[in-house]
């Protein structure tokens, strides 16, 4: 019945919530897969998108006003703290399973049958400074490594989008190897992938010459139907005051007054006579 509701995610697995993490804000099953939202989707809400490379729930917030071939949209991103270990946002604590690394990862081998799997924006980006010191390379780049989605407001439609993620392992000391044994742990990334998207000229085009054409046909009469409106009121309130103007006229354009105190010895004592002729 609530059409914010539409191609909401109810469950996953056959759960109504998830069981990787460690509370129940962490576990929650929320949002869509970020290909359709509601129609009229606000500058000020959080879009939530439901995300299975993650095993979790994310939410991305306003970030700008753009046009892609023509077409007017909301740019949204996931904010910095994405990937917060719960320093500064407690309620991400949740996500320290099995171990709580610093900021700026996500370790899933929880909901990867235990494999030794950490997810993260590429090159670090947003984390913490000793992913940076720990391995040559890593050059973190907004433009180049965040990951954003384009939504036309009207309609809830996806329009565009960059997905980036980056992919790393845990290398841990080598009990049985000598020049490994005093490795430290260290999260070394394996690669990044970068999932995009753009819609098509030809449905640009028919979007443009379908959608378009309707929401600028509905202003238009809204505009006309005030403006007859307006007009209407005027004419009902002219009517009136052209009717009382009328009736006014009809009546005795003057005043009475009592006359007989000695200026007019024609005029009878206690007469009432037009003091204008």
């Amino acid at each position: 019945d609530n059409i914010n509701q539409i191609t909401t995610i109810d469950l996953y697995n056959g759960n109504k919530t998830l069981d990787y993490w460690n509370s129940a804000y962490c576990n929650t099953i929320k949002g869509n897969d970020a290909t359709q939202f509601h129609p009229n989707v606000k500058k000020s809400e959080e879009l939530y998108v439901f995300s299975t490379d993650l095993c979790r729930t994310i939410y991305l917030v306003y970030n700008g006003t753009l046009e892609v071939k023509g077409i007017s949209l909301y740019r949204f991103t996931p904010p910095p703290r994405l990937f917060d270990n719960g320093t500064d946002y407690p309620e991400l604590r949740g996500f320290c399973v099995p171990h709580c690394w610093p900021s700026g990862v996500q370790d899933i081998s929880s909901c990867q049958h235990g494999a030794p799997f950490i997810m993260s924006s590429p090159h670090f980006l947003f984390g913490d400074p000793v992913y940076l010191q720990n391995v040559s390379g890593m050059s973190p780049d907004y433009e180049k490594h965040g990951t954003f989605i384009d939504v036309e407001p009207h309609t809830g439609l996806l329009m565009q989008a960059d997905k980036r993620l980056q992919l790393n392992i845990v290398v841990r000391p080598i009990s049985f190897l000598k020049n490994a044994q005093n490795l430290p742990d260290v999260i070394l990334p394996i690669f990044f992938a970068n999932e995009s998207v753009v819609i098509s000229d030809k449905d640009a085009n028919k979007f443009k010459s379908s959608v378009y054409f309707f929401l600028k046909l509905a202003t238009i009469l809204q505009w006309t139907l005030l403006g007859s409106g307006g007009g209407f009121i005027l004419l009902v309130i002219g009517a009136n005051l052209y009717k009382y103007h009328q009736d006014n006229k009809e009546e005795e354009p003057y005043s009475m007054g009592r006359t007989g105190t000695g200026t007019n010895d024609n005029d009878s004592d206690g007469e009432y006579v037009p003091l204008i002729n």
